[in-house]
């Protein structure tokens, strides 16, 4: 179904290492949250959604172990770009959560469009 929107979807998993304790794993998923009020551009949130859970896919025989996925909308590339790049709040988050994380994958959209993807548009993963 094609949308008429530009909206940027941010997916991102995290695989902990073993061993993480779950109080830390819900403190990491916690903060990572608060990032849809914290991250600010002009002084204001510019986060438009985030959701998160844990993963509990019925799925077995594609559950590649990645325990907490997050779902981050953007206005546009500009602000997801800003994010990942750039952000203060954002990257002191990045540099405190690395220590815990096994494996971070992270997958960008546009709801609606399947073009291939551009060089310039390439960005740092997050």
């Amino acid at each position: 179904m094609a949308t008429s929107t530009n909206l940027v979807i941010h997916v991102v998993l995290f695989k902990y290492k073993d061993e993480v304790p779950e109080a830390t794993r819900l403190s990491v998923a916690s903060r990572f949250q608060a990032l849809a009020q914290e991250c600010k551009l002009d002084n204001k949130p510019y986060i438009v959604s985030l959701v998160a859970g844990s993963n509990w896919t019925v799925e077995r025989e594609n559950d590649k172990g990645y325990h907490h996925g997050f779902v981050v909308t953007f206005r546009d590339m500009d602000q997801l770009k800003y994010y990942i790049d750039t952000d203060p709040v954002h990257q002191e988050f990045k540099n405190f959560v690395g220590d815990f994380l096994d494996e971070v994958c992270c997958y960008d959209f546009t709801d609606g469009k399947f073009e291939p993807r551009k060089e310039k548009e390439k960005v740092k993963e997050a």
